[in-house]
């Protein structure tokens, strides 16, 4: 998958760029655009806009002035060079520690047009929450005009306090500040961001490219369930969780890294499209990853695989899917898959097993009609399944399901009362105790 991105830049910072920034992130392809006004930004923003995949600007000025372009400003992919908290403190420290030690005091910064000590926010570890604050102001502008009386109230801010004498050092986010107080010599840094910082915001910007073909094509969605194990994990939970998603991403690694991995309190997700999905399911036959989840960290939860015609059509059928492997026991499939028109299949988990392929609507039909869960009609057929028959019997269920005799009995019991069972023979668990009754099970699945 390829990604081509613009870079809409000052001449200062492409320059930066180009010196600091030399290797190059795989399947992306940059190309730079300069401009000196905001004017010029939206003119060149509106010439390429259908051109490129996604658009990176220096920071909060021209980002703001492309989002008040209406509906394209706010479709559009960008991502913005957002504050470098520690090359802040870099400079900062450079100057403090240094033969031009300056007082905190005389020290000035954009955000202190708001906040009255720096060393006091320092000191409470304050620094990041309201430099990000006075990032937020700028969400709140909704014109040209508004923004470019922002900006020059920040350096109008800067040259009053170099007028009066009251400052020393300036360390700014803005480059036009830079620009307005040269004249009176004193130190004033533009602060961009590391290399780092740069990167992570391609890799930020890939991500949502990749997320936006997704939902223009037919995507997939592999969800992973964590509940099951938070209960059984309990104040382990953390340390399970940090190893699942260990074990996911060095799945995606080996999978040439195409998915998208997001971490929820819930659930663990991961996103692709269709081919990909198709490919690691062998035709969405097997589940690859529940098998090694299960030899790796002896995973008791569930897995599921969902399609659907966009992003958010996959994941409800991921999450729906995965829903039917809780409590299921490790006999009756971990891992399902339900396709665009709600079919669902129980995939493979690495065994000789056969797939078994279930329509959703046939489910609920039964389930509404014997009293039971949609889910517990599917982990039945699960039994029947791994059995390789539609004989069984309660103890078929106790084992099978991991459920109480007494529920084994009441599933079945349901089930002959409204005719999806009939009882066929008896058969004798051990050497001991009354026979029980097998139970001929009329549920339709395919191989």
């Amino acid at each position: 998958m390829n990604y081509k991105i613009a870079l809409l830049l000052k001449k200062h910072y492409r320059e930066f760029c180009e010196e600091r920034i030399k290797e190059k992130m795989e399947n992306i392809e940059m190309d730079y655009f300069l401009y000196d006004t905001l004017e010029e930004l939206l003119d060149i923003f509106r010439k390429i806009y259908h051109q490129y995949d996604g658009f990176y600007v220096s920071g909060l000025i021209p980002y703001q002035a492309i989002r008040t372009m209406g509906e394209e400003g706010c479709e559009a992919l960008i991502e913005v060079a957002n504050v470098d908290v520690a090359n802040t403190y870099r400079i900062l420290i450079q100057h403090l520690v240094g033969k031009d030690a300056v007082s905190l005091s005389r020290i000035g910064m954009d955000f202190l047009r708001f906040e009255s000590d720096l060393e006091e926010v320092i000191l409470k570890d304050r620094f990041a929450q309201v430099v990000h604050g006075y990032e937020g102001r700028w969400k709140n502008f909704k014109t040209i005009e508004e923004i470019e009386a922002e900006e020059e109230a920040v350096s109008a801010y800067y040259r009053k306090q170099c007028e009066n004498k009251e400052i020393d050092l300036i360390i700014t986010y803005f480059y036009s500040a830079c620009e307005q107080v040269k004249e009176f010599k004193i130190p004033c840094y533009y602060v961009y961001p590391g290399s780092h910082a740069f990167w992570q915001s391609m890799e930020n910007l890939k991500n949502n490219i990749a997320l936006r073909r997704m939902e223009q094509d037919k995507s997939a969605v592999i969800c992973i369930d964590k509940e099951e194990m938070r209960e059984e994990k309990k104040d382990k939970f953390n340390q399970f969780e940090i190893e699942l998603l260990n074990i996911v991403q060095d799945f995606n690694t080996r999978h040439f890294n195409q998915m998208i991995l997001k971490d929820g309190h819930h659930n663990l997700e991961l996103y692709m499209d269709f081919a990909e999905m198709e490919a690691i399911t062998r035709g969405f036959t097997e589940c690859p990853l529940y098998k090694i989840l299960v030899e790796k960290m002896d995973f008791s939860g569930s897995v599921g695989y969902g399609v659907g015609e966009n992003l958010y059509h996959a994941r409800i059928n991921a999450i729906n899917a995965s829903r039917y492997g809780k409590n299921g026991g490790k006999n009756t499939g971990g891992s399902f898959f339900m396709d665009e028109k709600g079919n669902l299949t129980v995939l493979k988990n690495g065994t000789a097993e056969k797939t078994v392929r279930i329509s959703e609507d046939y489910i609920r039909t039964i389930a509404n009609e014997v009293r039971l869960s949609a889910e517990t009609i599917v982990r039945i057929i699960g039994v029947m399944h791994s059995l390789n028959t539609d004989k069984i019997t309660s103890h078929d269920l106790v084992y099978g399901l991991n459920i109480s005799l007494r529920n084994a009995n009441k599933f079945l019991s349901n089930m002959e009362k409204y005719r999806y069972a009939k009882v066929v023979g008896y058969k004798r668990i051990g050497n001991k105790g009354r026979p029980v009754r097998v139970y001929q099970l009329k549920l339709k699945y395919d191989f």
